[in-house]
């Protein structure tokens, strides 16, 4: 199997855009692929938001059926992630997105 966690990021965007178009082919019209992803932030570089979804959503061709936000149960960010967006004036993220595409 892939390891998405430690691959460059687009080697990872290329890969997972691939794997869900792969596992659509395998699936009779009407089922869904649905794939739950938050943005990266903290862990980029200069913590630049990254975001994920919207590069699957110009890389993936079946119909979008549905994007839903899903925020985190509990706090996700630690006291040095407050700081640094304060310093910076900048949002931190603070929940991600259920995506789901239905399979023409």
């Amino acid at each position: 199997t892939d390891d998405f966690a430690n691959m460059p990021l687009d080697t990872f965007t290329d890969t997972l855009a691939k794997t869900i178009t792969g596992i659509g082919k395998k699936l009779p019209s009407g089922a869904v692929v649905a794939l739950l992803l938050q943005p990266t932030q903290w862990r980029a570089p200069d913590h630049a938001y990254t975001d994920h979804v919207a590069d699957m959503l110009r890389m993936v061709k079946y119909p979008l059926d549905m994007r839903i936000q899903c925020p985190y149960e509990s706090q996700q960010a630690n006291a040095q992630m407050v700081e640094w967006a304060k310093a910076q004036r900048r949002v931190l993220v603070l929940s991600r997105e259920l995506v789901i595409w239905r399979i023409p």
